[in-house]
């Protein structure tokens, strides 16, 4: 893992290390000052000192490998390879089981987004007691869309989902 302060410049390493059950880092989530590497076996490691620490949180998710992982504040969700995502309202302590059709999750604010393929979009927020769907100005509830991706623009988020596949796209803010 490497790290630039000066727009890609110069680079220096944070980190390298062994992932005890094998495995590889498969990607990274961002909250704040907040860096959290998930593997794609059970492991989530997490610093909020630029790198020079990490603590390693396991997701119980039995044989099953990690696909996505984002994190709001203690609110942390896990996709689980086989179908199914994984929350945390304790910063990985326990873990509940979430809808089995989200694909991709974001975090945004204190809110985790939860992308699904015709199943709407989805949202955690803390003291839920689990993902709901979000039918607020997305036309059918955004049902019957492909949902690819949320991202952050400041504060407000951005959804894109698609009819099908190679047709129309839209975007909501």
């Amino acid at each position: 893992l490497y790290r630039s302060e000066d727009a890609g410049q110069t680079w220096s390493g944070v980190a390298g290390f062994l992932i005890q059950r094998g495995g590889t880092i498969k990607g990274y989530a961002i909250d704040g000052d907040n860096l959290y590497l998930y593997s794609d076996r059970r492991a989530v490691f997490h610093t909020s000192d630029g790198g020079a620490t990490f603590t390693e949180a396991d997701v119980p998710m039995g044989n099953s490998n990690m696909e996505d992982f984002a994190a709001a504040g203690d609110t942390w969700a896990a996709v689980i390879g086989n179908g199914g995502v994984m929350y945390s309202f304790d910063a990985g302590q326990n873990w509940l089981f979430g809808p089995g059709a989200i694909w991709q999750v974001h975090g945004h604010g204190d809110t985790i987004f939860g992308t699904t393929f015709i199943n709407g979009l989805h949202r955690l927020v803390p003291g839920a007691s689990e993902f709901e769907e979000m039918s607020n100005g997305l036309d059918n509830a955004g049902r019957g869309k492909n949902w690819t991706s949320v991202s952050s623009l400041g504060n407000a988020a951005i959804a894109r989902g698609m009819t099908y596949p190679g047709s129309r796209q839209e975007i909501y803010l």
